[in-house]
């Protein structure tokens, strides 16, 4: 495994640790925040939203290499298998969850409604991310014939066409302005699959500077649209950070391109932690919600930053040792 893959896997889950800290935080307390408060907390939210498109990219340069044998039966009976087996097992888990600590009646109306959860997505929102998955690999056999029978130019070409249309165009509506045009399939997340593909094979060249430029830029943005978000009630503003913007795009694309420029030395440590990302991602939502929302944790009383530190940090932990616990047990091992 390229380590270069690991260290960024491994930064994106702690990032995603954040924001999701970050949001369920704002979420709970926005009724006796200050409009700062709630511009600053949104800022770590919406400048941590690269976390989930480095992930897609990094699936991107994995599952579209073309010294990569893909078939059918492997993304089928493989990859895709082991995502919804973690879905549904999981689902189970978070309905268990539900039950103890928001004591639900146990019937026949309780199951079915889970089931339904389950189908239609509506259970716990960090799962959406799961669903999105299994979308992609549904479609790989079709994205790795794409990816390896295009030219540079046509993948470059069909890429900023899609941009175009899914990220770009979608930003008019700050302004109040809805376009009428628009293309099929339009979704963000097989474009970020590509773009990792790209950049990872130098099917696109980006230098350091460029990246460097990118980033500051893109963050700079985010960062003060942010905080004009809330100061000036302006909802049209949220546009920017949605993962479809073409701002998010181009901050994930600067990272990607910076992380895999880097050089990490070649240490156990990230390899350990990248082996677990999946599982935190699954299972930190549950130790979120049981500090903030049961034991009812503020964490905007006394020390906020402090506060925040410590409950990223130690979310991450316990999600990295409980999914190192977990991977010892037969069914866990599977998929985690």
């Amino acid at each position: 495994m390229d380590y270069r893959i690991c260290k960024m896997r491994s930064i994106a889950a702690i990032a995603i640790v954040a924001l999701h800290i970050s949001y369920m935080s704002f979420l709970l307390h926005r009724d006796n925040l200050g409009v700062v408060e709630m511009a600053y907390t949104n800022m770590i939210t919406n400048l941590t939203m690269w976390a989930v498109p480095i992930f897609i990219m990094v699936s991107g340069a994995l599952l579209l290499s073309p010294k990569r044998e893909l078939n059918i039966k492997k993304i089928y009976g493989t990859y895709l298998l082991r995502i919804v087996i973690a879905l549904v097992v999981f689902v189970i888990i978070f309905d268990i969850f539900d039950f103890i600590f928001d004591v639900e009646e146990f019937s026949t109306a309780w199951i079915l409604n889970n089931i339904k959860e389950l189908i239609s997505g509506t259970g716990w929102s960090h799962l959406w991310y799961i669903y999105m998955l299994i979308g992609l690999y549904l479609m790989l056999p079709a994205y790795t014939k794409v990816a390896k029978h295009c030219i540079d130019s046509e993948l470059k070409v069909l890429t900023l066409v899609a941009l175009f249309f899914i990220s770009i165009m979608p930003m008019l509506a700050v302004y109040k302005i809805k376009l009428g045009f628009y293309i099929q399939t339009a979704t963000i997340y097989p474009i970020y699959l590509f773009l990792g593909h790209m950049i990872f094979e130098n099917r696109i060249r980006i230098t350091n500077v460029m990246a460097i430029a990118i980033l500051v830029i893109t963050s700079l943005l985010i960062g003060i649209t942010t905080y004009m978000r809330w100061v000036h009630n302006d909802p049209a503003l949220e546009a920017i950070w949605q993962y479809s913007s073409i701002v998010v795009v181009l901050q994930s694309v600067a990272l990607f391109r910076l992380s895999l420029n880097m050089k990490p030395k070649k240490t156990s440590l990230w390899k350990h932690i990248d082996a677990t990302t999946f599982g935190i991602y699954l299972i930190h939502v549950l130790f979120a919600r049981l500090i903030l929302r049961y034991l009812q944790f503020n964490p905007y009383s006394d020390f906020v930053v402090l506060n925040f530190i410590v409950l990223i940090v130690g979310i991450f932990l316990l999600s990295y040792l409980t999914i190192i616990m977990l991977k010892q047990l037969p069914l866990f091992k599977r998929f985690l």
